[in-house]
């Protein structure tokens, strides 16, 4: 089965940031800590700016279900 690079690098991240929102590390005390998008590249050998875009169409509400800018949502992505 082909899977193209763009899909890997998406589901790379999404397992990445979902690990290690099992911590105790969120400022706001839910146990989410903030994923910085460069240190996530830099975690997953993924190039900075194309994990960027891909980190932008998976925020967007249209892939996640959440209205964009959503308090409550728990996204943490910072890019």
């Amino acid at each position: 089965m082909y899977v193209s690079a763009r899909s890997d690098y998406a589901l790379r991240a999404m397992l990445a940031v979902a690990a290690s929102a099992g911590g105790d590390g969120g400022p706001d005390g839910d146990g989410a800590a903030l994923v910085k998008a460069a240190a996530l590249a830099e975690a997953q050998g993924i190039p900075l700016s194309f994990l960027q875009g891909i980190l932008l169409d998976l925020h967007r509400p249209a892939t996640t279900g959440w209205p964009a800018g959503c308090a409550t949502c728990g996204s943490r992505w910072t890019v």
